[in-house]
């Protein structure tokens, strides 16, 4: 409904006055939530774009530095707003409200809807957010002194937090079960259960599941290609100091509302290259943002600050949904083809001869170009989901309650696997463009589209979806119906932006969809993420093939 009543505003004269659209102070309207400072930079959100601000302001003669939003070569889109007591920045902004004068910029010809005051800008009262425990104190006081209470409320929780238990630890590695915790044994990832744990540590290309309900932990640590989500809508809460830590070319969340980290005071820091959908909030710490992250949801600290090219999208409090994972029948069903599109064609995964022992099997299986593994049914008493392959281009074998999907995460930092699923499938028409490799600056890589900063531009961003899902069904995955009318969509270069969203988000949820189900090809590779770290260095694009050094 916002973005409706915004795309008849724009329609105004320009003496259009920014109290015509009124400041919105609902937390979940903003994308970045700084208490005290905000500082970005080259960030910028895809259209439609939701808000971003600083919360305090000094009204009692402390620092400016208190109150100061600070975004270089920042672009924030029609309806979102841009809140601060002062604001500082280049590129673009739809609407900016301000009390104190802002720096030589923004100038109006930087922002889109002109406010009230000369310099396009719109004064508004401090704080941003309400008294949102009513406890009859402001959430931020005239010498800038934050109400930790209310913060807690916009981050989704009260306080005190509940303690961690340091004796508790929980280890994951790639390929294995929880330490302790493990709610599914067998299946090759940690389940981790609802409770009270200490310190919690992601080895490299681990995977970790929080279960629905409120988790407690003492920190997290998550090393570079891991994969952290979640079976349903989690809060993990980490109390006094506990951190939040996740290194390079992560892949975090499967949707808006499904995975809410808290931190009482502690850092979170996220690193570089990683594709992230989660709720993170420290009440009273900071938060550090790597460069070149692909972003959506709501993120809240008292001091915030980032690198360089990161894009964001915003989020609605919607939980996707998510095939059970705990099934424990299966069953084989043979099928052909409805579509002459390579992209929907089950495909027999090719790789070396190579043996691979699956940890929830009774006994190793080998894969290799002309045959395919067989289903291989776990032991334990929990009753795991079977795994299984395709055994021909037409054949598929089915997982009872659903396909497998999988991340752009997960196939970017993968890419023996992604280029197993290509070659098998004689590579992949995406976009009007054949994907066929996953070689670093070459317009036939997968991970030159998968590994991209995308700045806000849409075809970028669901281009690398549709990727995930063309990989997801030549694999023999899930089925995604509406693949040819956003694939069509993306070849279509004046395409609305609210179309594109619509299928960027379409396209998103399916790659979600079977996440939590086994895939042929897990246990096939370890994570490799250095290839797509250097693809995120050229500047090739398939949707631009002339930027790369192989068209």
């Amino acid at each position: 409904m916002r973005s409706r009543i915004v795309s008849c505003l724009v329609l105004l004269p320009t003496i259009a006055r920014a109290a015509d659209i009124p400041l919105d102070r609902d937390p979940q309207a903003y994308f970045a939530l700084g208490l005290r400072t905000v500082h970005i930079f080259s960030a910028a959100m895809e259209p439609p774009g939701c808000n971003v601000g600083v919360n305090c302001g000094s009204t009692s003669g402390s620092p400016q530095s208190c109150g100061l939003f600070h975004a270089n070569h920042g672009r924030i889109p029609a309806p979102g707003q841009v809140v601060a007591n002062r604001v500082c920045g280049t590129q673009s902004f739809f609407q900016v409200f301000a009390n104190l004068p802002t720096c030589a910029n923004p100038t109006c010809a930087m922002i889109g809807h002109p406010g009230a005051n000369a310099n396009c800008t719109d004064s508004f009262t401090l704080p941003i957010l309400d008294d949102l425990d009513h406890d009859g104190t402001p959430s931020c006081d005239d010498n800038c002194v934050p109400d930790p209470g209310d913060i807690a409320v916009a981050c989704g929780t009260t306080l005190p937090l509940p303690a961690c238990d340091p004796s508790l630890p929980v280890n994951v590695v790639e390929g294995e079960d929880c330490s302790a915790g493990d709610t599914m044994p067998g299946n090759g990832r940690c389940d981790l259960g609802t409770g009270t744990w200490g310190a919690v540590h992601v080895g490299r290309g681990a995977r970790l599941d929080f279960a629905p309900g409120t988790t407690v932990i003492c920190s997290l640590k998550v090393i570079s290609a891991a994969r952290v989500t979640s079976n349903g809508a989690a809060t993990v809460l980490l109390p006094g100091a506990g951190s939040l830590r996740f290194q390079d070319s992560v892949d975090v969340g499967r949707g808006c509302g499904a995975l809410r980290f808290v931190s009482e005071r502690g850092l979170i820091k996220f690193g570089r290259y990683g594709d992230y959908s989660l709720d993170a909030c420290t009440i009273s710490g900071r938060f550090r943002l790597g460069h070149a992250n692909n972003l959506r949801g709501h993120l809240i600290a008292d001091e915030f600050a980032s690198d360089i090219r990161n894009d964001a999208r915003c989020c609605e409090a919607t939980v996707p949904p998510m095939t059970s994972s705990t099934s424990t029948s299966t069953s084989s069903t043979t099928t052909s083809s409805t579509t002459t599109s390579p992209t929907t064609t089950s495909a027999t995964i090719a790789s070396t001869t190579t043996t691979t022992t699956d940890p929830h099997a009774s006994s190793s299986t080998t894969t290799n170009s002309t045959s395919t593994t067989s289903t291989n049914t776990s032991s334990t008493s929990t009753s795991s989901p079977t795994t299984t392959s395709t055994t021909t281009s037409t054949t598929t074998t089915t997982l009872s309650g659903g396909q497998f999907t999988r991340t752009p995460g997960f196939y970017k930092n993968h890419p023996a696997i992604t280029q197993s699923i290509l070659s098998a499938a004689g590579g992949l028409s995406v976009c009007g463009h054949v994907i066929s490799d996953v070689d670093v600056n070459d317009a036939h890589s997968a991970l030159e589209t998968l590994c991209v900063s995308v700045q806000g531009d849409q075809r970028l961003q669901l281009v690398r979806h549709l990727v995930a899902a063309a990989l997801n069904m030549a694999a023999g995955g899930a089925s995604f119906s509406d693949f040819a009318s956003c694939d069509s969509l993306c070849q279509n270069g004046s395409a609305s932006t609210s179309a594109l969203a619509d299928c960027i988000n379409e396209t998103d949820a399916y790659n979600n969809s079977g996440d939590a189900i086994p895939a042929p090809f897990d246990l096939l590779g370890a994570a490799d993420p250095a290839r797509c770290r250097a693809a995120f260095a050229t500047a090739c694009s398939i949707l631009a093939p002339s930027s790369c050094a192989v068209p």
